[in-house]
């Protein structure tokens, strides 16, 4: 078997589109790691709502190899980021299992400029290729975030993971909820009408502080759009999970996850703010977490921010992930070092640009 070789793959910059789709969905099934939300289904989508991105690809002989959607930023100095969108977030490279390494070394020549990777988990094979590529990585930022891995059953979880007194809780929040109205707890099946599901998100979102500040993928009729782009064609390809508690009919917390193979990715949650004293949002998680026992899914990473008041509470195992700086041998290490404290100093200023922020207007998030 002759070893792959980077020098002789094909390396594309490309504005990404349709006629990439059934490579790209081709590679994510056979990947070496599966990348959540990359997941080509929702990426095309979403890219077509954020136009300074691109699709970086890598073919051989044999077929696609890499997919990566990647933005130029600067610090002030030009380097490439994978791509974070108000849809889809965390998502990692789709790498051939077998020219895993070389492909990365490919683009990384081919883009000639150092490259930030986010969300990279600091153990694995994402992580081995990634030393395997380059002499040229650094940590910039590294926390851990919550993951649920199932173990046994959600009754036996339930009681083993929380106590006596947040059991007590929980049930009493439920009962309560309960009387003032039908409650239901509802999952999405595939002969469910998606756009409607994904039409009562994006109005359940907007209700709330985010609608109100502007925030909301409602906002954004373009964002919108790709949401429910995205959202059917993982319904159409099985990856969709999609969860609600409903009270008379009306829901009042949703969630939606990405599933591919055991293993399961969050997206966006909204919930009623006006009945927060009924915590909605934590009994929509706990419905979500019953699913994903019941379908044996080996994780379930939570793709929540560091320390979040809520589903850290919630889901108790920790997954420790990097934000990773990353650069091709022909990028001089002066280049490289320059970039890489660049932008370890705007992330150090905007923390405390935010903090100072929080603190003077009292908003903790």
């Amino acid at each position: 078997m002759l070893v792959p070789n980077w020098s002789l793959m094909n390396v594309s910059l490309t504005i990404p589109d349709d006629a990439i789709g059934g490579e790209w969905q081709d590679l994510a099934r056979r990947s070496l790691l599966a990348s959540g939300h990359n997941a080509p289904e929702l990426m095309i989508p979403a890219l077509k709502a954020y136009p300074d991105a691109i699709l970086a690809t890598v073919h051989d002989s044999e077929g696609l190899q890499l997919a990566l959607p990647l933005e130029c930023r600067r610090n002030p100095f030009a380097f490439h980021a994978s791509v974070s969108t108000p849809v889809s977030f965390y998502g990692l490279p789709h790498l051939g299992p077998y020219t895993a390494v070389p492909a990365m070394m490919a683009l990384l020549r081919r883009l000639n400029r150092p490259v930030l990777l986010h969300s990279v988990p600091m153990d694995g094979a994402v992580w081995d290729v990634l030393a395997g590529s380059t002499p040229q990585v650094r940590i910039l930022d590294s926390w851990e975030r919550a993951v649920l891995r199932p173990d046994g059953g959600f009754a036996s979880w339930f009681e083993a993971n929380f106590d006596r007194k947040r059991r007590k809780e929980y049930r009493r929040l439920q009962a309560r909820l309960a009387e003032t109205g039908k409650l239901e707890t509802l999952s999405f099946h595939h002969s469910d009408d998606v756009a409607a599901w994904t039409a009562e998100f994006l109005d359940l979102e907007a209700m709330g502080w985010k609608g109100r500040r502007g925030t909301a993928l409602k906002s954004d009729p373009r964002v919108a759009a790709a949401l429910v782009e995205g959202l059917a064609g993982l319904a159409a390809a099985g990856k969709l999970r999609f969860w609600k508690v409903v009270l008379d009919g009306r829901p009042i917390a949703m969630l939606f996850a990405i599933v591919e193979g055991q293993q399961a990715w969050l997206g966006k949650i909204a919930h009623d703010e006006t009945l927060n004293r009924f915590s909605p949002g934590v009994q929509v998680i706990l419905h979500a977490t019953e699913q994903l026992f019941a379908e044996g899914i080996v994780q379930a990473d939570s793709c929540a921010v560091p320390d979040h008041p809520m589903i850290n509470h919630l889901w108790r195992g920790r997954l420790r992930v990097a934000d990773v700086m990353i650069a091709a041998p022909t990028v001089s290490a002066l280049s490289f070092t320059t970039t890489v404290q660049a932008e370890r100093l705007r992330r150090r200023l905007r923390s405390i640009a935010k903090s100072t922020y929080h603190r003077l207007t009292g908003r903790h998030r």
